[in-house]
């Protein structure tokens, strides 16, 4: 096991699923080719990920932990 008692998970996190992972218990999600596209940082979606007025990941991590 490569992460006892943690949760891995590996492609097709987006921000409209990103929350999901993170109110699931994941401390972290990954995303890479999501926010880059044609080999460029697409700043908008990476917005999208951080924005916490949106019920973006960082909105729910808040939920979970306080």
């Amino acid at each position: 096991m490569a992460y006892p008692g943690g949760m891995q998970l590996g492609g097709g996190v987006t921000a409209d699923n990103a929350a999901m992972y993170l109110g699931a218990g994941a401390s972290h999600v990954i995303v890479t080719s999501w926010v880059f596209r044609e080999g460029r940082l697409d700043r908008q979606r990476l917005a999208e990920l951080v924005r916490p007025a949106r019920g973006g990941p960082a909105a729910a991590r808040r939920r979970r932990v306080g």
